[in-house]
């Protein structure tokens, strides 16, 4: 699934944050939430 860069910059905010997250868990590689790299740290 390609996304031209134009769309990636009107993209609208969905209400549900969640949907935001999966559309960017698809699209990009992952991001870290702040509980991941917590984790890391701890290794």
């Amino acid at each position: 699934m390609f996304i031209s860069p134009n769309l990636d910059i009107f993209i609208p905010k969905p209400k549900d944050g969640e949907v935001l997250a999966e559309f960017f868990k698809e699209k990009k590689p992952p991001i870290k939430t702040k509980e991941e790299i917590n984790n890391e740290e701890e290794i």
